[in-house]
């Protein structure tokens, strides 16, 4: 009976193991995919906000601009934009007026 006991003891801590494991795998994924999705909507929302910032200087490229006004953009750009927080009011502003004046800043 010992050894018969002693192999149960075994089986169900592997059972246990397995489960957990699954389970943790699971969770794993789940937080993967979350936050892929969260970082894809940031990034959407910052190409969003950098296209309105070209059309707002009447660009298609920063490369346009003269060395004096990239630094003007590149600071507006950063006042208007928090990484890993997003758009401010400031930024959701200049969004909106470049929608409104028919900029095309959708993105996929």
């Amino acid at each position: 009976m010992g050894y018969i006991y002693k192999l149960k003891i075994i089986f169900n801590t592997m059972e246990r193991i397995n489960n957990y494991k699954s389970f943790s795998e699971e969770n794993a994924n789940k937080t993967a995919t979350r936050l892929s999705e969260e970082k894809s909507a940031l990034q959407q929302e910052y190409q969003e906000y950098f296209l309105s910032m070209l059309h707002k200087y009447d660009i298609s490229s920063v490369s346009e601009l003269s060395d004096d006004d990239k630094t003007k953009f590149f600071d507006e750009l950063s006042s208007g934009y928090k990484k890993g927080e997003g758009t401010n009011d400031t930024g959701k502003e200049i969004v909106k007026d470049a929608e409104e004046d028919g900029a095309e800043i959708e993105t996929k």
